[in-house]
C-alpha cells in the first residue's frame, strides 16, 4: 500500500500532502459493543421471522397437496 500511496502522492502532490496509508484487518471492531449486540439481536429476529414465513409456505403447500389428493381419490 505504501507504493500505491507514494505513486498517488507523486501524481497529486498538493492534495496528498501530510496524508498516510494504513491497512486495517476486517475483524477489527469498528462498532461499539452495544451496537454489535443490537445488530445480533436484530439478525436473530429477522431469522426467526424468515423461519416462520418458510413454515407457513410449507404448510400451505402441504394443504394444497392434500386437497388435490382428496379430489383425485374422490374422482375415481
Amino acid at each position: 500500500m505504501n507504493v500505491v500511496a507514494q505513486g498517488i502522492a507523486a501524481v497529486h502532490p498538493r492534495s496528498n500532502e501530510n496524508w498516510s496509508v494504513s491497512v486495517e484487518p476486517m475483524h477489527n471492531n469498528f462498532l461499539p459493543a452495544t451496537t454489535r449486540n443490537e445488530l445480533w439481536l436484530f439478525f436473530g429476529a429477522v431469522g426467526f421471522v424468515l423461519l416462520i414465513a418458510c413454515a407457513n409456505v410449507a404448510n400451505l403447500m402441504l394443504e394444497r397437496a392434500a386437497c388435490v389428493r382428496g379430489r383425485l381419490s374422490s374422482a375415481r
